[in-house]
Parts: C-alpha cells; sequence; structure tokens
C-alpha cells in the first residue's frame, strides 16, 4: 500500500511540476507578447504624430537645412566663408585686413571666426545686412568700432559660422 500511495504522489508531483512549468511559460510569453504589443502602439503614435504633424515638421527640416551650412569637411567650408567675406568687404567698399578663426573640429557643427576690415560706418552696415539676410548659416554675434572723426574706422566683426557635415 505504501508504494502504491507512492507511485500516486509521485505521479501527482510531476503533474504538478507540468502545471507550474506551463504556468510560468505562458507568464513569460505573455509578458513578451505585452512588450511587442506596447512597442507597436507606440510605433503607430509616432506614425501618427508625424502624419498629424507634417507640414510642421518639413518646416523645422528645412529651417535647419537653411541655417546649417552642408559642407563636406570644416577647413573646406572655412575657405568657402573666407571667400564670401572676401568678396563682400570689396563689393561694399571695404578694405580687408584679416580673419581669424578657432581651431576646427570633424565633431563640431559651427566655428567662431571674426574679420576685421576697414573703411566708412555706411559700407560696414551694407555689409552686416547683405550678411544677415543673404547667409542665415552666419550669425553676427558683435561688431567693434574704433572710428576716427570722418565716421572711418577700423570694424571687427564676429561671426558664429554654424555647418553640418555631408
Amino acid at each position: 500500500m505504501k508504494n502504491r500511495h507512492k507511485k500516486r504522489w509521485i505521479i501527482v508531483g510531476i503533474i504538478w511540476s507540468l502545471a507550474l512549468i506551463t504556468f510560468a511559460f505562458n507568464l513569460f510569453r505573455i509578458e513578451s507578447y505585452a512588450k511587442k504589443k506596447e512597442k507597436l502602439l507606440v510605433q503607430e503614435r509616432v506614425k501618427e504624430f508625424i502624419r498629424k504633424h507634417e507640414p510642421i515638421l518639413k518646416k523645422a527640416v528645412q529651417e535647419r537645412n537653411r541655417i546649417y551650412d552642408r559642407i563636406p569637411s570644416p577647413k573646406i567650408g572655412l575657405m568657402k566663408v573666407e571667400e564670401l567675406l572676401n568678396s563682400l568687404t570689396e563689393k561694399n567698399g571695404l578694405e580687408m585686413m584679416r580673419i581669424e578663426h578657432e581651431e576646427l573640429f570633424d565633431e563640431v557643427n559651427g566655428a567662431d571666426l571674426s574679420f576685421t576690415c576697414r573703411g566708412a560706418v555706411k559700407d560696414l552696415v551694407k555689409i552686416i545686412r547683405d550678411i544677415d539676410s543673404t547667409y542665415p548659416y552666419l550669425e553676427i554675434s558683435g561688431v567693434e568700432l574704433d572710428l576716427d572723426r570722418s565716421k572711418n574706422g577700423t570694424f571687427k566683426i564676429k561671426l558664429k559660422y554654424n555647418f553640418t557635415l555631408q
């Protein structure tokens, strides 16, 4: 009789063990399905947000592209800006004296630079207007004036050159 009860208890133990293993397996499976469902819901919300705000997002991307100059390398971008500043000073009747910039690194998306020129205040105003209206990736951060009595002088214009690498 002991042997028969022992066998029954072993069978009952095996059945309960299988039931617990099945329960744990189903619990983990339900949890993974819940995570997948949550991930899909988040993706759907993101897609819906993008669809709903598409014009605003496109405008933001266009604005970002407008205020950052797309260049292959920082050095090429600086050469481009130096040539641009030389032509602007010449066009507006100023005499370019020097251009200075900080050391460039490939990971950075901007550079501080300054250029010094000589001429009349009215020509300085023209060049500032040109830079501000035509080249949004060049932000004027400061102007230092050293004037004489004839309203001519030396001007140091400080700029922030915003760029992004292609």
